[in-house]
């Protein structure tokens, strides 16, 4: 090895490299503590709401829940009739709920945070998450059958 290219003072390189990886440990922690230790503490549960139809908040409606958590929607394929809704409700990390069509998304939702959304025609919806999955079915994501 060249003459110039070789270490002269080896303890200076070593201490600032360990300064610098304290530095990344310290942040590492500190952005883990704020995106999932603070913001679950501060937050109260809260709803999201989309209604498909006003109309049929007259006659009693049917509600189903799906939990979303750990990189996947449980259950991930679900049946439902026409009239349904349908709670995707977060239980632990940051999801969001997309159809595949574009026909809703939620918000970026915290952990105990609920999307609602109503369903009154037939058909099928495809879904995912968009920080964790793509449309098509790509990892996170799951199907709705509305008869």
């Amino acid at each position: 090895m060249p003459a110039s290219l070789r270490f002269r003072n080896y303890k200076r390189w070593m201490r600032a490299e360990l300064v610098l990886w304290w530095l990344v440990i310290t942040f590492g922690i500190g952005t883990y503590w704020v995106w999932n230790v603070v913001s679950t503490k501060s937050q109260t549960p809260q709803s999201l709401s989309v209604k498909a139809n006003p109309a049929a908040d007259k006659e009693p409606a049917k509600r189903v829940t799906i939990n979303v958590g750990n990189f996947a929607f449980d259950p991930k394929d679900l049946q439902v009739e026409t009239g349904t809704t349908v709670v995707w409700k977060n239980t632990v990390g940051r999801h969001t709920v997309t159809a595949d069509d574009g026909s809703f998304e939620s918000p970026i939702m915290a952990p105990g945070e609920e999307f609602t959304r109503t369903f009154e025609h037939a058909g099928t919806v495809n879904y995912y998450c968009s920080l964790h999955g793509a449309a098509g079915g790509m990892k996170m994501a799951g199907t709705l059958t509305v008869k």
